[in-house]
């Protein structure tokens, strides 16, 4: 099932460059910023020594795929897609910071690009979702996705997505771009 993730990905109007140490400090940086860190499974500040030791032990020592996402050549976020080899699943995970270029379709191209990732090139069986409870604009994105709410706690929520059902929500969004093949 796994290909090791190590290179780019265009499509959807978005380019997606692997993380490499040239952008690290951006990325942490990006990570270390309230807003967005309030929205992790792991929301405490995140050190320079930390983020080097997650660069070396995941990114360059395993097949999950790490991406900054550029936007009208503007870096304006970061994707990342966990695989589970045993059981063909994968747990993709991204988020946009606050840019010029930032607006509602972008965050569409994120998802888009990100699933059709997992489904044609990682060749996953389904998305596994894990959104903070009160992320409730998340949540109700995931759902117009295909998602599926599996459980429910008080700290997260864990979503599926199967491939059917995001191949029916995808012909909704694809229409809005003209780049929508993969490469």
């Amino acid at each position: 099932m796994t290909k090791k993730l190590l290179h780019n990905f265009k499509a959807y109007g978005v380019e997606l460059n692997t993380v490499d140490v040239t952008n690290l400090i951006t990325l942490r940086h990006w990570r270390n910023q309230p807003e967005i860190r309030s929205k992790m499974e792991n929301d405490s500040y995140i050190t320079p020594h930390q983020h080097r030791m997650w660069y070396e032990n995941h990114v360059m020592k395993s097949n999950n795929g790490y991406w900054i996402v550029k936007y009208k050549n503007t870096s304006v976020g970061y994707i990342q897609i966990k695989i589970d080899e045993i059981t063909n699943t994968v747990e993709p995970g991204s988020f946009l910071v606050d840019s010029p270029v930032r607006n509602a379709l972008l965050a569409i191209s994120l998802m888009l690009i990100q699933y059709d990732i997992a489904f044609y090139v990682v060749k996953a069986n389904k998305c596994i979702g894990k959104v903070r409870s009160n992320n409730i604009r998340a949540m109700r994105f995931a759902k117009q996705f295909g998602y599926i709410e599996d459980s429910v706690s008080e700290e997260f929520s864990i979503y599926t997505l199967c491939y059917e059902d995001y191949s029916k929500a995808k012909e909704r969004f694809t229409r809005f771009f003209t780049d929508a093949d993969l490469t």
